[in-house]
């Protein structure tokens, strides 16, 4: 099977089961097919792109402060990242647990809210004739933003232990 990794080895045995409702015995036959899905594939198809265009998205803090492109480049980037998980999701099993991707998509989410943010605030200091301080925390942003992003892809990582 493309992307996944079977092994031979294949376990089965029959046991007797016995239902609630039920008084007699039945026999039960139960196999063990060890799958592990390989993870380079899914890493250059779904997690690279999601990536890049959370990346791109941090070009704004580069822009001149009252630059129309800011917000413009910002939501062409929610929106392609709202295409993206559409798209993804319908190709994913349905597990009523978060996943890998659907935690790493809700941060990307929220750190493209926070470049929002951002944006509106240093509009707002530009248009108080307050450039120098709008410029100061652009040139913050771009350290911070990304270092936020790649810690916070980490932990995720961390969490769902994905470095086994």
């Amino acid at each position: 099977i493309p992307s996944w990794r079977l092994d031979r080895d294949v376990s089965y045995e029959v046991l007797k089961a016995k239902e609630a409702r039920d008084r007699d015995e039945f026999s039960k036959f139960v196999m063990g097919i060890h799958a592990e899905r390989l993870r380079i594939p899914n890493f250059f198809r779904m997690l690279l792109p999601l990536i890049m265009v959370v990346l791109s998205s941090f070009s704004v803090f580069w822009l001149r402060p009252l630059s129309t492109g800011r917000f413009g480049i910002t939501f062409t980037t929610i929106l392609t990242i709202v295409a993206f998980n559409l798209i993804i999701l319908k190709r994913l099993p349905h597990v009523p647990e978060l996943t890998y991707f659907e935690a790493l998509s809700g941060f990307s989410f929220t750190v493209l809210l926070l470049v929002v943010i951002h944006n509106t605030a240093v509009e707002y200091l530009s248009g108080q004739k307050r450039e120098a301080t709008a410029q100061r925390i652009d040139r913050v942003a771009r350290v911070l933003f990304p270092l936020c992003y790649l810690l916070g892809m980490y932990a995720i990582a961390v969490m769902f232990d994905t470095f086994d």
